[in-house]
């Protein structure tokens, strides 16, 4: 009856725990109120590998390549794993611990009589402890510390996402720097040519010598473009190789050969924020770290109570080896300790726990609308640039017309070379602002696909266990 009593004693205790009911990740929410975002997409949200559509191979085995070399990844990984083995050390507390000791001990003495005495002693015992989690304080510390876990496993993630988006955005602008250095180079034999169309006609007296010394000035000009063009990419080749955990000088090896920049795909229908932002795994860690917070609150508060110990141990002793198996010693004993008088160290230890877990809620609130606002800030800019490329398209195509009727009335003498200067410069000028403007679109468009998170890690997750 009293094994019983106990039983039902141990049932009640744990039904009544009233102190604090932890929220589940799903259950924090923000309301976002009736923001839709509009797009002329289609029907389909973001596909989680969004690189895929630009059509490059070489891209797609860069980004494997990111996501199985990246140095940052792999110190990340290292961290999850640390999160891992802390949420495993607290899990190991829900279970009971076990533990064998033995001990041999040899003495030797003499008696009043100067006679010599020896002793030997033999002991072997067998230990066993369990605290019964009766408000559920070890429970909620083995939650929090799994919230931990899976909160560096969206780190981990965010990261990814991160380093994704910024060699995606590098990739383009190697393209757009080769073809901006092919650009120049065809803009220079042009200017050549045009120089020694000028020269020709000055020879034979149909120009002035200012013709000449101004087109040769734009030739040196064009000239001058092409060290910073190069400049450039090779240091974004240097960076391009650091990010996938190469030499600088591998740079060139992995950049690729596309020398053409993809025309985006037109938008998808994003629809709600909070549907699509639910996918961004900074805004995943901000939550779950409110829940590990929440837990800890309860783990908190549970420390008010009394605690309940059950201990077990077996033993044995005797002088020989051979009689230990024979003289057992059992014992079975429980026990409870009260708090009483702490100083109000647990008093400030709940009020710690909830401190941090309205602070994380706030650190929630606050990444949320970061978030909005950097998808916010992709669509416009997409938009505008967008409309920005139309005009630049319209007048490059004006500016190559001006330049072709400049040319001929020159040639027919109907004007002096100034103004086939001007629509030279003006031509050129264009045709790189163009293949700029072509290049900042994409990059606009890579900007908005990390802001939604659509960056998948597939790959990651299934290696988390090792």
């Amino acid at each position: 009856m009293r094994g019983l009593f106990f039983g039902f004693l141990g049932v009640f205790i744990v039904a009544c725990n009233p102190l604090h009911t932890a929220k589940r990740p799903d259950e924090i929410r923000i309301e976002t109120g009736q923001t839709v975002w509009q797009t002329n997409g289609g029907e389909t949200a973001p596909a989680d590998r969004w690189w895929t559509a630009f059509g490059d191979g070489e891209l797609d085995q860069a980004v494997r390549a990111l996501h199985g070399q990246n140095l940052d990844l792999a110190a990340a990984m290292t961290r999850l794993a640390q999160a891992k083995a802390a949420a495993d050390l607290v899990g190991a507390f829900q279970w009971p611990s076990l533990d064998a000791s033995g001990s041999a001990a040899r003495a030797r003495g003499y008696d009043f009589m100067g006679q010599e005495n020896t002793s030997n002693q033999f002991n072997g015992a067998v230990a066993a402890g369990y605290e019964v989690d009766a408000w559920g304080k070890i429970s909620a510390t083995v939650k929090a510390a799994a919230y931990d876990h899976q909160a560096s496993r969206f780190d981990v993630e965010s990261l990814g996402t991160t380093l994704t988006a910024q060699l995606v955005d590098l990739w383009v602008s190697l393209i757009e720097l080769r073809a901006s250095k092919a650009l120049v180079e065809r803009q220079i034999a042009t200017n050549e040519t045009q120089l020694e169309l000028v020269k020709l006609r000055y020879a034979h007296g149909l120009t002035a010598a200012t013709a000449v010394l101004q087109q040769e000035r734009q030739v040196h000009a064009t000239k001058g473009l092409l060290p910073g063009v190069v400049a450039r990419m090779e240091t974004a080749e240097h960076q391009l190789a650091i990010l996938l955990g190469k030499p600088p000088r591998d740079g060139r090896a992995l950049a690729g050969s596309q020398t053409v920049l993809p025309e985006p795909h037109p938008l998808p229908a994003l629809g709600v924020p909070a549907d699509l932002l639910v996918k961004r795994p900074d805004l995943r860690a901000a939550r779950v770290r409110v829940a590990a917070a929440d837990e800890r609150i309860g783990a908190a508060l549970a420390e008010h109570l009394p605690s309940f110990r059950l201990q077990a141990s077996v033993g044995a002793g005797a002088q020989s080896f051979g009689d230990l198996l024979d003289r057992w010693i059992w014992s079975l004993t429980s026990s409870i300790v009260l708090p009483l008088i702490d100083g109000g160290r647990r008093g400030a230890d709940v009020d710690r726990a909830r401190a941090a877990a309205e602070g994380l809620l706030v650190n929630y609130k606050a990444t949320f609308l970061r978030a909005l606002g950097e998808v916010e800030d992709a669509l416009t800019l997409e938009r505008t640039e967008t409309e920005k490329f139309g005009h630049l398209t319209r007048e490059l195509a004006v500016s190559k017309t001006l330049l072709d009727e400049t040319r001929t009335r020159y040639l027919e003498g109907l004007s002096d070379y100034l103004p086939v200067l001007n629509a030279i410069q003006a031509h050129q000028r264009a045709e790189r602002s163009w293949l700029t403007a072509a290049r900042t679109r994409l990059s606009h468009r890579v900007r908005l696909y990390r802001a939604l998170g659509g960056i998948g890690f597939a790959d990651l997750r299934a290696g988390e266990g090792k």
